[in-house]
């Protein structure tokens, strides 16, 4: 393909083009001739729940052209000539009876293309045969929904009583809580069955990846039966669920009907602790964590390797063999540590792995001016630099070997990496990271930089590196709390949301600064662990404030200065927000609002727009991560400001919502008239709505869920703590004196002497409020003081007040 990356990045889909997959599909179209005749017995039931797509999507390694039958029967009271609205990105074929009414086949990767088509219906039972094709690309939308445009006296036949009843209890199911720390995993339903149903715990079809964006699937088995409604029935021993969180395959049986569910739960035993009182003591503490328990990785291959324990290391290396010669989706984050083990341990490998490790390296594609028919991502700020790093280091390592793919020699290989890794330090050196506190993709970058800092044999490289890893802990070291990394993040999954300390960035700040360390999550944490990289040491003040201070800081991230991050933090909450961020723009995985209290990892609260409906669904934005339409965002020291107008994108969801998880905090109040009001140990939380938010009674997040069912809405989110604010009572009254309001028609929210306009901004007693700290180095200040830069090795500063 042509090397078309600008190293300006974006967060947001990258118009690539058709990859070589979609190209060949496109040429099998015209000849092609699908047959209802051709239509297979259909055995499961679609159960959507709220969302109304029919939806297949999922996360595939390689390229996979899937196709999907689907039927329904509809009843027409008299003959009538319905207008339908199709809408698909792949393709659609539908069959009123057996005269085919829409070949439909716009098949553009994750773009939704809509056809209105005319079905003539006469009286009685008409059936509806729908296919749906699409080519799996990585991450794709795979999907088709039908809307009724014209036409009555119409309805859809159900499958019979008791399919229809056991459907209502599959979409009524959830987990009896969200996080789980012991015991039993119990499944609940709202809906009330006539008979037991009997709902099963399938194990995961491990074609289907969840590498950093979806939630890790259970690969046990379990079984619940659900009688009634509201009890809680055991599915499965959290004992047998590793840490993380965990995506549920749900199935049951009526009538020869199978109604499949997808669900997900946090499972989070007590973690191991890394409490080394030096960066050397925490490294030491990390490998014999790592080297104990933890995922099947090459990371932790190469730490067992340092310890001499092949016989253990070597199958761990399988999964990486897998994605590598197969060119897999995420080969270049296995490659690198390859690398690593190669340089490091290929003496103690076994002959046979010792060549087939070689081979791997000298036959990979190292980018896109190499041939290849795959689904590999080249585009995206980490996977730019892993890709320039694999093919730099291998390079070096290989310099007289002609590499098969591109038939250069590892020197021209490297030659090559060195100027792309030069290009792509520039952007960050200029811009910062369009992917700003991302929990899902620092650990990725530092997968890159730490690979440079121990191995470039370049000193300028490798210095860049470093400095790059010292503005990523400055970042990460400013939005951790109690050991918790959280924050505004430019792209976010709700695995990272939910999970607390269970994520890569986790076990990264557990061995950098000390904290809960989850086994299973070393991909980067590894190369930390035996990296020779110095944190800077003006990273402490800031990770634990002191009781009765306040520290704030200020930056920018992003192209153009486009994320501008604010942060507050006290000993007990932390509060972050990004603002004149694509307002009013389509989102994608944008977390613009972030609470955070410390007495709990999972004592989060924030406001979103869901772009899905699909609990645990991997929609970028999804049901709680990301916004579909982006809001109008300012933060004031501990309060942060949020403006949704729904109608600047004419979005088909027309609600937003607040996650507050009940089941972690203390106290939870709501006093009906917008205000919402929570506390955990110290820490305080206020939320307000400008219509009263109602807390959901049912599904998934029943009680922790309230959501705002208007199209413009204005959102309060504010921090505090008991060493700043005394008691929770006078939180509340200093909250409530902010008497805020909203006017709907002009987009304006006032709280207290703020005011924020949709489209001027924020105002401070009708004075402008622009953001300050232009810069992306942070800026910091303790206790409403003067800001002044936060150390930064080596870098000059710019924009400084």
């Amino acid at each position: 393909m042509p090397d078309t990356v600008t190293y300006e990045f974006i967060n947001g889909w990258v118009d690539t083009g058709d990859l070589p997959c979609r190209e060949a599909l496109r040429e099998m179209l015209p000849g092609r001739r699908i047959d209802l005749r051709d239509c297979p017995p259909l055995t499961s039931l679609h159960a959507g729940g709220e969302d109304r797509r029919v939806d297949f999507s999922t996360f595939r390694f390689t390229a996979d052209l899937i196709s999907r039958w689907a039927q329904c029967e509809i009843e027409a009271e008299a003959p009538v000539t319905a207008v339908l609205e199709a809408e698909t990105c792949g393709s659609l074929r539908i069959w009123a009876a057996e005269k085919e009414v829409l070949c439909f086949e716009p098949f553009e990767r994750n773009a939704a293309h809509r056809k209105r088509f005319e079905l003539p219906l006469d009286s009685g039972t008409t059936k509806l045969t729908v296919r749906l094709e699409d080519l799996h690309e990585r991450d794709t939308y795979c999907f088709f929904r039908l809307t009724l445009v014209e036409g009555s006296g119409l309805s859809v036949r159900g499958a019979g009583e008791k399919v229809d009843r056991a459907r209502a209890v599959m979409n009524s199911l959830r987990t009896d809580r969200m996080y789980y720390r012991q015991g039993g995993l119990h499944l609940v339903a709202d809906a009330v069955p006539d008979e037991p149903v009997t709902v099963r715990l399938r194990p995961a079809d491990l074609r289907s990846a969840t590498m950093n964006v979806l939630a890790d699937p259970a690969t046990g088995e379990g079984k619940a039966t659900i009688t009634q409604a509201g009890k809680a029935e055991l599915l499965i021993d959290t004992a047998e669920l590793h840490s993380g969180c965990i995506g549920l395959n749900l199935t049951t049986e009526a009538d020869g009907i199978e109604i499949s569910r997808g669900l997900g739960a946090t499972v989070f035993p007590d973690p191991a602790w890394i409490r080394g009182a030096t960066l050397d003591d925490r490294r030491a503490e990390a490998r014999r964590l790592i080297a104990a328990a933890g995922a099947v990785t090459p990371s932790r291959a190469l730490v067992l390797l340092a310890e001499g324990r092949v016989t253990e290391a070597v199958p761990l290396m399988e999964p990486a063999f897998q994605a590598i010669e197969n060119r897999h989706d995420c080969a270049d984050f296995f490659m690198i540590v390859m690398l690593r083990i190669w340089r490091d341990h290929r003496d103690r490998l076994p002959g046979d792995v010792r060549s087939r490790l070689k081979r791997a390296i000298l036959g990979f594609r190292y980018w896109l001016d190499e041939p290849g028919n795959d689904v590999m991502w080249f585009w995206s700020e980490n996977h730019v630099l892993c890709f320039h790093v694999a093919q730099y280091i291998a390079g070096t390592l290989f310099p007289n070997d002609v590499f098969l793919n591109s038939q250069r020699t590892g020197a021209e290989q490297a030659r090559l990496g060195a100027e792309r890794l030069r290009r792509w330090f520039a952007s960050a050196e200029e811009h910062g990271y369009a992917e700003w506190n991302s929990a899902a993709y620092y650990p990725i970058d530092f997968l890159g930089l730490l690979t440079l800092v121990d191995m470039a044999a370049d000193p300028e490289i490798a210095d860049r590196a470093h400095r790059q890893c010292d503005a990523i802990f400055s970042m990460v070291a400013l939005h951790t709390l109690g050991g918790t990394p959280c924050g505004s993040q430019g792209r976010v999954y709700e695995k990272e949301l939910f999970a607390g300390p269970a994520t890569e960035l986790g076990a990264l700040a557990a061995v950098a600064f000390g904290g809960p360390f989850v086994q299973g999550f070393e991909r980067a944490a590894s190369l930390l662990a035996v990296s020779r990289y110095v944190l800077p040491d003006h990273l402490e003040p800031v990770l634990n404030v002191p009781a009765g201070s306040s520290l704030e800081a200020g930056y920018v991230q992003g192209l153009g200065a486009n994320a501008r991050l604010s942060l507050w933090k006290s000993d007990a909450s932390l509060l972050s927000s990004v603002a004149d961020h694509k307002t009013g723009a389509a989102g994608h995985q944008q977390h613009v609002v972030d609470l955070m209290l410390a007495a709990d990892p999972f004592a989060r609260l924030w406001v979103n727009h869901p772009g899905d409906l699909k609990p645990w669904g991997g929609s970028r934005p999804s049901l709680w991560a990301g916004s579909a339409v982006v809001p109008r965002v300012a933060q004031a020291g501990n309060m942060a400001m949020m403006i949704f107008d729904l109608d600047r994108q004419g979005h088909p969801i027309g609600f937003t919502h607040a996650m507050v998880p009940h089941e972690i905090l203390y106290e939870v109040e709501a006093d009906g008239t917008g205000w919402i009001f929570a506390r955990k140990g110290e820490g305080y939380a206020a939320l307000w709505a400008s219509t009263p938010p109602t807390c959901q009674k049912t599904g998934l997040y029943a009680g922790s869920e309230w959501r705002v069912n208007t199209r413009q809405a204005g959102w309060l989110v504010i921090a505090g703590a008991q060493s700043l604010d005394g008691s929770f009572d006078v939180f509340k009254e200093k909250a409530g004196s902010l008497a805020p309001s909203f006017d709907a028609g002009r987009c304006r929210l006032q709280a207290g002497e703020h005011l924020l306009d949709f489209d001027g901004g924020l105002f401070h007693r009708n004075a402008p409020q622009p953001f300050r700290h232009m810069t992306i180095h942070p800026q910091i200040r303790w206790d409403q003081g003067a800001y002044r830069p936060l150390g930064h090795r080596g870098a000059a500063l710019s924009g400084v007040e």
